[in-house]
C-alpha cells in the first residue's frame, strides 16, 4: 500500500471450478496522490481534510465498480527496519491506511446487510512467512522483496508448486510486465507492491481452504469415532445375550 504506488488484485473464486482455480481479472498500480510538476503553481497536500476526501472517493469507486465480498487491507508499519524514528512519510500512509478503514466501515454500516461486505487487514510478515517458509538464509529487505517477486512470477507462469491462477482481461499486461521484469532498482519499485497485493489474495484464499479442508477433516475423525462407539455397544450387547 501506499500513496503514489496503490496495488491492488482483484481475485475471484468460481464455486463451480473442481479444483478450484483464482481468477484474477484487474490487477495494477494507481496514484492516490500525485506529485505536482516542477513548474505547476500548485502543492500537493496530506493534510487530513483533504486525504480524507480522496480515500472515500476511491473507496466508494471500488465498491459500485468491483461489488467485493472481502477486501484485505495491508498493514502499514510506523518503523522501517527497526528503527526509532518514525519518518513522516510513513505517517502520511498510515493515516491513508486508517481512513480506508474508516470510510469501509462507515459505507458498510449504511448499505445494510443486504450488501455486506468484510474488510480485513493483513500482516505483510505473515504473508511473507508463507511464501518464503523454506528460505533458510537470513534476507534483508530488498532480497525480501525480489523473492516475493520471483514467487509471483513462478505463479503467474505456472510453475509454482501447487498454486495455479487464471489471469484475464486487463490483467493480463500487468502479468506480462511481472513476468517481463529484470530485477533492476527502478523495476523492482514498481513490481514489488504488484506482486505484494496479489500474494496477498492467494494467501488468504489458501489459509481458509487449509482452514475448510481441516474442519473436515476433524468431522469425518468424529463420524469415525461416533461408528466406533455404537460397534462397541452393539458388541456389549451380543455379549450380554
Amino acid at each position: 500500500m501506499g500513496i503514489r504506488n496503490l496495488a491492488f488484485c482483484l481475485l475471484s473464486i468460481p464455486p463451480s471450478s473442481h479444483p478450484q482455480i483464482p481468477v484474477i481479472s484487474d490487477w495494477n498500480r494507481l496514484a492516490v496522490s500525485e506529485k505536482p510538476e516542477s513548474t505547476s503553481p500548485l502543492v500537493e497536500s496530506f493534510e487530513p481534510i483533504d486525504f480524507a476526501g480522496k480515500a472515500y472517493t476511491l473507496m466508494k469507486y471500488s465498491l459500485d465498480k468491483y461489488q467485493p465480498d472481502t477486501i484485505l487491507i495491508e498493514r502499514q508499519r510506523y518503523r522501517s527496519a527497526g528503527g526509532a524514528a518514525i519518518q513522516e512519510w510513513t505517517v502520511r500512509v498510515n493515516m491513508l491506511e486508517s481512513m480506508f478503514h474508516a470510510v469501509l466501515h462507515t459505507l458498510r454500516a449504511e448499505r445494510g446487510i443486504g450488501k455486506h461486505f468484510d474488510v480485513f487487514s493483513v500482516s505483510p510478515k505473515r504473508i511473507t512467512g508463507f511464501w518464503l517458509a523454506d528460505v533458510d538464509e537470513k534476507l534483508n529487505a530488498r532480497e525480501t522483496k525480489l523473492k516475493k517477486i520471483s514467487v509471483a512470477k513462478d505463479i503467474v507462469k505456472g510453475s509454482q508448486v501447487g498454486m495455479n491462477v487464471e489471469i484475464v482481461g486487463d490483467a493480463k499486461k500487468v502479468a506480462e510486465a511481472l513476468v517481463g521484469n529484470t530485477g533492476g532498482n527502478a523495476s523492482m519499485k514498481k513490481m514489488d507492491d504488484i506482486a505484494d497485493s496479489m500474494l496477498q489474495g492467494l494467501t488468504w484464499w489458501k489459509w481458509h481452504t487449509n482452514r475448510l479442508e481441516t474442519v473436515e477433516e476433524i468431522l469425518s475423525w468424529q463420524d469415525v469415532i461416533v461408528e466406533n462407539v455404537k460397534m462397541e455397544h452393539r458388541s456389549i450387547k451380543k455379549r450380554k445375550l
